[in-house]
């Protein structure tokens, strides 16, 4: 499977979900840069992205794509980072990692608790 969630010292699962290249036209030719963005959690309700710049990458792994095939794994690594497994997602409308992933960011921060809702209703849920 392609891009595997790596684990560091620390615990912290780390995955790259999107390297872009871009080409700047000078006198000499081509000059490249390059923009990552990452997701990184400890498996049990935290989590992070970053999405940084720079003139240089170590070599990556290919990804193949077919489609919005690629569409999933953003969402999928938030979720995985944070610890959440056996999930089913589906993106409308857009297919960009980073929307992608601070709208997954966004959906978690408006989930509530189920002593929130009983409270909220009035009610106790069995």
């Amino acid at each position: 499977m392609a891009n595997q969630p790596q684990q560091s010292n620390d615990g912290s699962i780390e995955r790259v979900l999107k390297i872009k290249r871009c080409a700047a036209v000078v006198k000499g030719g081509r000059r490249f840069s390059f923009a990552a963005l990452v997701v990184v959690g400890n498996g049990k309700g935290r989590v992070g992205y970053g999405y940084g710049k720079a003139n240089e990458v170590p070599p990556s792994e290919l990804v193949p794509r077919l489609g919005a095939g690629d569409a999933g794994p953003a969402v999928r690594a938030v979720c995985e980072a944070v610890g959440l497994k056996d999930i089913l997602t589906k993106s409308f409308s857009s297919n960009n990692p980073s929307v992608l992933v601070k709208a997954t960011f966004n959906a978690l921060q408006q989930l509530r608790t189920r002593e929130f809702v009983e409270q909220l209703r009035g009610v106790h849920l069995s």
